[in-house]
């Protein structure tokens, strides 16, 4: 299955969207059902999730250079 760049990074940030959602709702299904200190714990994998898709697959502008640094 040979996808082009554009599809391969559509597909990883969808990726990495649907993990941080995942790991969002499971924390707050623990935190109501009583588990607080292990909904705590995974609430935490959010932004780290987050982090690493902005670490594997940067935005980029129509020029191709990253939106890093871009007023």
């Amino acid at each position: 299955m040979n996808l082009d760049p554009q599809s391969r990074t559509t597909q990883a940030r969808a990726l990495i969207l649907g993990a941080a959602l995942l790991s969002f709702g499971l924390s707050v299904v623990l935190f109501f059902t009583g588990e607080e200190r292990a909904a705590i714990f995974v609430g935490l994998w959010v932004p780290s999730i987050l982090s690493l898709g902005a670490f594997i697959a940067p935005r980029r502008d129509d020029g191709g250079s990253t939106t890093r640094g871009r007023r």
